[in-house]
């Protein structure tokens, strides 16, 4: 690691004496703007600077994509500060990302994701896999990210914040292609364009590899298993993690009518429990979204806007195990609708309002599994909403900005949220050929439909135009999922899930020094309990494994980011975060929290050069990582547990791009992307999910892709 960082300083050194020259031939539109007096709509629903909006919000923009090559959106969150990502192969095929300490293992579920505010929610475990989501980097006009519960605006799902992904907001047009080391392959395309009121974007694209090609010995203490997966001993995992992606997505507006609507598939290796033999598992991940909507501000005082979607998803996993008594598949899929009604009211130039109602239906949400291995509940076990039943949620939210003087403005919100009682089936034991009828079918009703409010409120302070601070308070409240509330049929007797909470405060400071230079600092506390967690329990002289709302958690942390601009052929931006999160649940006060590095870096640096070329350096630091504490066989005191694997090391990952543009005097661009360009070692530290690795889960080693397109 320690050549790593002296690679990297020497990168960052001898990039920032290359801006000594030809500093006055680059465009003027490179310097830096005024972080304060950007645009962000995902906040309050409307458009207004960051200056006004009532939370911290980072903005990515298309420039800084494709300066530094990032080729997917695993690249882009890795340096979006206070985000981590851990892979551990699992049967949802996505990468997973912790936030500002927080991990939840399994897809990923800590911040609401959306597409051109297009809610990317499956309804099984009410998470966001990337692997579903697939919008191509090179579709990305924009990123809005938000690191605080957003519940009161898009939903109690906006646990640490939302991520907006807009696509739709240039009318430029590409062709790319590129090629490169593992087997690496893309193709995209862009056509947008506007002509007169009418607007629209299509976005289309392919990528894959072979994915992670590693020994899987490297991630065991204990090889001798391999033997009975049917493995030689020596076995790797090349071809088994492959990931194989395609996008479609369409956006067009007339006038104050929109249609958004995309597709995705994924297919990609994955590991349950142990790997395959052959091909391995595989994930095949299909999305579909479709919204229809109105927005228009009919004068300064009042504007509307309103929208309606259907959505569906579905998880097929086909199991390459060489038993037959193990799992054969696993199936998971949800069709969803939903509609929402937004009121934007400003009586005055000081008073903005929000007012809206959300309502959402999941019409069908099941998951069907064959694994006789596992027990005989799981042997063609069919589980979910009851049939001819469906699921609903609505809501009512306000929100509300008043400027008290040139200096002091307040902003208040609130959003009344319920779930009613939904019924659940389960059952299981039934054979598709008729050969057994002796099937076992159980069926409950999830109970817990209190009515939920989620406040937020926050004081904004304007030093003067280049200083300001922001005090904020927020909250999220959470309901189990339906996957989460199988137990309600599988342990009838114990009590029911309650919904999960989390708290955040956060102070921050923007000073912008000059045109070259900005700075940012914030200190947070966010503090969540009743988190749902698996538990172990000793009943009827068997050890049980059910959900219990017992996990609490405390977090409290700062972030330091500089924005260094000092002539238009070099930028550069570092970002420097702290977190503490101590665990907090009964009997665990005194252990470290798992997946949760205290500390995190993040650095990009660009330096352009002959007017059109670019040369990019983009790396994070990840501190050292805990994993899971597991309780010892038959035993439910937690002093009594262990770690289920090793602590996963510290890394330094680096990323560099050259990029040609305008080649030939032309649209024609070409770039190199190397990415772990230092060949890093990354071991994340070992899940759940994958307890078997107990050595940790390796990362991509170095890559080259060689891209070309064309802006038409």
């Amino acid at each position: 690691m320690k050549k790593a960082l002296l690679m990297l300083t020497a990168f960052c050194l001898s990039v920032n004496g290359f801006t000594q020259t030809d500093s006055l031939s680059i465009k003027k539109e490179n310097t830096l703007q005024n972080p304060l007096d950007q645009t962000v709509y995902s906040v309050g629903k409307r458009d207004q600077t960051v200056r006004d909006a009532s939370a911290q919000v980072m903005v990515i923009t298309r420039k800084e994509i494709r300066e530094n090559g990032w080729q997917s959106l695993e690249d882009i969150f890795s340096q979006i500060p206070g985000m981590y990502m851990i892979n551990d192969y699992i049967w949802f095929g996505s990468d997973n990302f912790g936030v500002r300490g927080f991990f939840t293992s399994g897809a990923f579920s800590s911040m609401h994701i959306m597409v051109n505010g297009v809610s990317q929610m499956e309804d099984w475990y009410n998470s966001f896999p990337l692997a579903k989501i697939n919008v191509p980097a090179e579709a990305i006009d924009r990123i809005e990210v938000v690191r605080t519960p957003m519940a009161t605006i898009n939903g109690s799902f906006a646990l640490l914040g939302s991520i907006n992904i807009i696509t739709n907001a240039t009318d430029e047009s590409v062709a790319e292609v590129y090629g490169g080391t593992n087997q690496a392959y893309k193709a995209f395309v862009r056509v947008a364009d506007h002509d007169g009121e009418l607007k629209y974007s299509i976005n289309a694209g392919v990528r894959g590899s072979d994915g992670i090609d590693t020994r899987y010995g490297r991630m065991m203490s204990d090889r001798s298993a391999m033997e009975s997966w049917g493995l030689p001993f020596n076995a790797m995992s090349g071809g088994q993690l492959a990931d194989h992606r395609s996008y479609f997505g369409a956006s067009l507006a007339y006038k104050s009518f929109y249609f958004e609507s995309s597709q995705t598939a994924t297919n990609r290796g994955v590991i349950d429990y142990y790997p395959g033999v052959g091909e391995g598992h595989l994930a095949e991940i299909q999305a579909s979204n479709s919204v229809i909507g109105y927005r228009d501000m009919f004068n300064e005082t009042l504007g509307l806007h309103a929208k309606a979607g259907y959505y569906t998803f579905r998880n097929r996993l086909d199991y390459g195990h060489n038993n037959s008594q193990a799992y054969t598949f696993n199936d998971i899929y949800s069709k969803a609708m939903d509609a929402e009604i937004n009121l934007l009211f400003n009586p005055s130039e000081k008073l903005q309002t929000l007012f809206g109602t959300y309502f959402r239906q999941v019409n069908r949400t099941k998951l069907v599994v064959d694994s006789p291995n596992l027990s005989a509940e799981y042997n063609n076990l069919d589980a979910g909403q009851g049939r001819d039943e469906s699921k609903y949620n609505w809501a009512f939210f306000a929100d509300a900005t008043y400027k008290i003087s040139e200096k002091f403005a307040f902003s208040a919100g609130v959003r009344v949220e319920q779930t009613p009682s939904y019924k659940i089936d389960y059952s299981y034991g039934f054979d598709p050929a008729g050969g057994n009828t002796n099937f076992v079918i159980r069926k409950g009703t999830y109970n817990h439909d209190d009515i939920l409010l989620m406040p937020k409120a926050a004081l904004l302070y304007s030093i003067d135009n280049d200083n300001h601070v922001k005090l904020t308070y927020s909250m999220a409240t959470v309901d189990p999922s339906i996957g989460e509330n199988m137990d309600v049929v599988r342990f009838p007797d114990r009590p029911q899930l309650e919904h999960s909470n989390m708290h955040s405060v956060e102070a921050s400071y923007t000073r912008v020094f000059s045109e070259a230079v900005n700075l940012n600092a914030s200190v947070f506390f966010n503090s969540a309990n009743n988190l749902i967690s698996r538990t172990n329990a000793f009943e009827n002289g068997e050890m049980q494994l059910f959900n219990t709302n017992s996990g609490e958690l405390r977090t409290i942390g700062a972030e330091l980011t500089l924005d260094v601009n000092p002539s238009p052929v070099f930028s550069s931006t570092l970002t420097l975060a702290y977190h503490d999160t101590k665990n907090l649940q009964n009997g665990y006060e005194g252990i470290a929290m798992e997946y949760a590095p205290q500390l995190l870096g993040y650095l990009t640096t660009t330096y352009r050069f002959l007017d059109e070329h670019t040369l990019s350096f983009s790396g994070h630091y990840v501190d050292a990582m805990d994993t899971y504490w597991a309780l010892s066989n038959m035993s439910t005191n937690p002093q009594d547990g262990s770690r289920i694997g090793k602590k996963s090391p510290s890394y330094v990952m680096g990323n560099m791009n050259l990029r040609f543009n305008n080649l030939f005097n032309s649209g024609f661009y070409s770039y190199l992307y190397v990415s772990n360009v230092f060949n890093t070692k990354v071991v994340y530290p070992t899940t759940r999910s994958n307890d078997v690795f107990d050595e940790g889960t390796v990362g991509y080693g170095r890559n080259f892709n060689l891209g070309i397109g064309l802006k038409f």
